[in-house]
């Protein structure tokens, strides 16, 4: 007769391993491969000069305007200090006033993003005054873009059919600051100036006003006084626009 165990004589036997069938075969994770990301094509050796001397004559147009003015910013005084041919420019703008409408369309594109990223909202009095502080923040540490916008708006006038392009983005930026301002039910309609007349009025206002203070000092030794000129420029566009109202 066999002995029974004792408690602590009990042990477990082990479980028997059974093999894997021959037709289960281990799984196995394909590695991770990362995808390539698309490359922009890159530029030929021509084509990065062409990009080169465009730019170069970009820059040489700045310089000679901020020099000599835009009157007196010719083609042939432009080519010579980008070091290029004259007949070359041709290869790169149609004619003097497409190589102006090139520097005036980028000093508005920043106007333009700065607008945008803080536009105006509130009453009619809040928008006009968001809208003269970012002009009047841009101009008075851009003394040159003020300058050459002065000049640019007398070549516009007296040389109507050489400037279209530029005439025409002026224009179009003055539409979209006037579409800024909401509809002001407070004066009538008809009788007041239309938006496009009074944004004409706030910048003509505040440029005028900048171009002629450069005669005494530069413009940057404004900046204390920034708020006083924008609450005086922001109560004469509001002038502007009731006057037709008691007229």
């Amino acid at each position: 007769m066999k002995k029974p165990l004792a408690q602590g004589d009990r042990t477990s036997s082990p479980a028997p391993v059974r093999p894997a069938p021959p037709d289960v075969q281990p799984v196995r994770q394909a590695p991770h491969r990362c995808t390539p990301t698309a490359e922009a094509p890159r530029l030929s050796r021509r084509d990065r000069r062409k990009i080169a001397t465009r730019e170069a004559l970009i820059t040489a147009a700045q310089e000679v305007i901020a020099v000599k003015g835009v009157y007196l910013a010719v083609i042939e005084e432009i080519t010579e200090r980008a070091d290029v041919a004259k007949g070359s420019f041709y290869q790169y703008f149609r004619n003097r006033d497409e190589l102006l409408d090139v520097l005036l369309t980028h000093r508005l594109d920043e106007l333009r993003m700065r607008i945008e990223a803080t536009p105006p909202m509130g009453t009619f009095a809040a928008c006009v005054r968001t809208l003269i502080g970012h002009h009047l923040d841009y101009f008075l540490y851009r003394e040159d873009f003020l300058l050459f916008l002065h000049q640019l708006r007398g070549l516009i006038t007296l040389n109507t059919e050489e400037t279209l392009a530029v005439r025409d983005t002026y224009r179009r930026y003055l539409g979209f600051l006037a579409a800024q301002l909401p509809v002001n039910d407070a004066l009538p309609s008809g009788d007041g100036p239309t938006p496009e007349e009074g944004i004409c009025a706030l910048l003509g206002g505040l440029t005028g006003f900048l171009s002629h203070y450069v005669l005494l000092a530069p413009l940057a030794t404004l900046a204390p006084q920034r708020t006083r000129i924008d609450t005086a420029r922001t109560m004469a566009c509001l002038a502007f626009w009731q006057s037709k109202e008691h007229g």
